[in-house]
């Protein structure tokens, strides 16, 4: 196929020649990374639980995707470990996680009287020393955790 290239085409082949060897194929070499995350299964399920990633479209697929991909290069940057909202602190053993609860949904006619929007549900984590201060102890569940700061 060489011989018989336009003079146009030969010009790019070139161009791509002079591209492919600015690449230094030496440090093509499959590193193998060690993260808290890859650890173990329920490391990997823990973590996608809790950062709430889902597969269930395409579009969803490919964020949380990418989020697993910067949160396992990057095993030290923020979210990797669960914090407490009240103390800001890391969540070590057993985090405490509030319940939103169901709210029954009514359809309204003109008879009845409005019901007034529920305000957003904010979620929140606790650590235990938190939780045992909480005056709401009865809307969080355990759940344990297996990711520790490195």
């Amino acid at each position: 196929p060489k011989l018989a290239m336009s003079g146009a085409e030969e010009e790019k082949l070139q161009i791509f020649e002079a591209y492919a060897k600015e690449f230094d194929h030496s440090k093509n070499l499959i590193v193998s990374m060690s993260s808290p995350i890859s650890d173990a299964r329920h490391a990997l399920l823990e973590f996608s639980q809790y950062r709430h990633f889902e597969f269930d479209t395409l579009r969803r697929a490919k964020y949380s995707t990418a989020m697993l991909l910067y949160h396992l290069k990057n095993s030290d940057a923020p979210g990797v470990v669960p914090l407490c909202n009240s103390c800001n602190e890391a969540i070590e053993e057993v985090r405490w996680h509030k319940m939103k609860k169901s709210a029954e949904k009514r359809r309204i006619t003109k008879f009845m009287k409005p019901v007034s929007p529920e305000p957003e549900f904010q979620q929140e984590e606790l650590c235990g020393y938190c939780h045992s201060k909480h005056s709401e102890k009865d809307a969080f569940i355990p759940i344990p955790v297996s990711l520790k700061l490195s």
